[in-house]
């Protein structure tokens, strides 16, 4: 589940990471005030689980209190990524000298949480990872502590970063990797990392995800169900749980969250974009497939959709019909590939293939993403 910016800021802060002064506000007038009390120039940004803010004209620089008012109206009642703006938070603006990336999450590869840090913040890091890997550099963290065995400044010189910089980055980044390890994260990001004028290391903005599985532990936040997008919330009323993914336009619905996100590293390498992947949980019919599909079927600007399935318990010839009972009344206007492997699968992909549904009775996923990607060529 993904915290909101200003909760992730407060628990920076309590680890010890610098974060920019700031309040949330909820109408003009508070805004105003939050802006007199800073008594400086400030960014005024809308306080919801989204990206894009930038772009959509929800991040406003404003240098009095009444430029800060006007710019707020701007903001306030205005709708992004299915969510109406009805807070927003007002920060003393960060004067930049340079940006850096720093983050700790998962390694699909090694099995453990790892620390990325780029000299070059302020980016889509997939992106540096595809054009300038050289500007990545990772440090394994143990997940029992997320202590971090290794010099991660003697490293960082490397990047052209002076020795004083680089310890107080090394410190950020020993702060990081123990918050993702003692508060349950999936997902410590901080992008960018400013070094203001003055020399001081801040957090400009962050996105910390915490484990679902872990809620128990953290009742502060289990209320925050505007932490979930309007389809996520749709699939988790159906008894799945759907992770949306930024910038992506492939659908992925699988069993098991450990197979989405393989399968969001097997997209990357095969050049496509995920959009999201949607674990349908256990206990999974007929009808809970179809419902899932229709779900996933009316998310915006998708190109295709592959969906993989391992049925141990689940018959597969039952959800191969949930499959088509969902195309028989929502055909998709994208490419669709199925791969379901295990019980009944023979069985299954007959009826598939008698429903004119693209299927791929292949071993490997690789095959079958590769199958997927060569449909959606085929229809540009």
């Amino acid at each position: 589940m993904r915290i909101l910016e200003y909760e992730g800021k407060e628990l920076l802060r309590k680890y010890g990471i610098t974060v920019p002064k700031g309040f949330t506000a909820k109408s003009e007038e508070e805004v105003k005030r939050a802006t007199e009390i800073l008594n400086k120039e400030v960014v005024v940004k809308a306080m919801i689980p989204v990206g894009g803010r930038g772009k959509a004209g929800l991040v406003k620089i404003a240098s009095n209190p009444e430029m800060a008012g006007e710019m707020s109206g701007q903001i306030l009642g205005r709708k992004h990524g299915g969510y109406v703006v009805d807070t927003l938070i007002v920060e003393e603006a960060v004067r930049i000298e340079h940006e850096y990336y720093i983050s700790v999450i998962l390694d699909d590869n090694l099995h453990i949480p790892v620390l990325i840090f780029s000299p070059e913040g302020g980016m889509d890091i997939e992106q540096v990872s595809k054009d300038n890997p050289e500007l990545l550099i990772k440090f394994p963290v143990c997940p029992d502590d997320g202590f971090i065995p290794y010099s991660i400044s003697d490293s960082l010189i490397n990047f052209g970063i002076n020795f004083s910089l680089a310890i107080e980055l090394e410190k950020i980044g020993r702060k990081l990797a123990r918050i993702f390890s003692k508060e349950d994260l999936l997902l410590a990001e901080i992008n960018p990392l400013v070094l203001d004028v003055s020399g001081n290391l801040i957090a400009a903005d962050c996105k910390l995800e915490i484990d679902d599985s872990a809620l128990l532990n953290h009742p502060e936040y289990i209320n925050e169900s505007d932490s979930l997008l309007p389809l996520e919330r749709e699939v988790k009323a159906k008894g799945g749980t759907l992770v949306s993914l930024e910038g992506g336009d492939i659908g992925i619905i699988c069993n098991g969250a450990g197979m989405g996100m393989a399968m969001t590293d097997m997209l990357i390498n095969a050049g496509l974009k995920p959009a999201n992947f949607l674990d349908t949980g256990g206990g999974t019919t007929r009808k809970k497939i179809k419902d899932i599909c229709q779900i996933m079927f009316k998310q915006n600007g998708l190109k295709g959709i592959i969906i993989n399935f391992w049925g141990s318990i689940a018959v597969l010839d039952e959800i191969a019909k949930g499959i088509i009972d969902v195309c028989e009344e929502n055909k998709p206007s994208f490419p669709l590939v199925v791969r379901l492997f295990g019980n009944n699968q023979d069985r299954a992909m007959d009826l598939l293939d008698e429903a004119n549904i693209q299927t791929a009775r292949v071993v490997c996923t690789e095959e079958a993403i590769s199958i997927l990607a060569d449909a959606i060529k085929g229809r540009s």
